[in-house]
């Protein structure tokens, strides 16, 4: 099993999604999230990140909280 605190936000969410059974395409887990594929392939790419409604129905989908713990590491620090 890869160590996901070591990749990137969109490279973890590839990684769990490719390992669910269930949701293993974007296209599929953009339906089930209800966000478009495009915005999947953009935070697979680290293009951008999830809003927090996004990520809450990623992980709901995928019945992830891996990806939920990443996200601190994901946003710039804030004075």
């Amino acid at each position: 099993m890869k160590d996901i605190n070591n990749m990137t936000f969109g490279e973890a969410l590839q990684y769990i999604r490719k390992k669910n059974k269930g949701c293993s395409s974007r296209s599929l887990l953009a339906v089930r999230a209800g966000v478009e594929s495009w915005t999947i392939s953009a935070i697979e790419k680290d293009e951008m990140l999830p809003s927090k409604a996004q990520l809450n129905a990623i992980c709901d989908v995928l019945s992830s909280d891996e990806l939920l713990s990443l996200i601190h590491i994901s946003e710039p620090t804030r004075p």
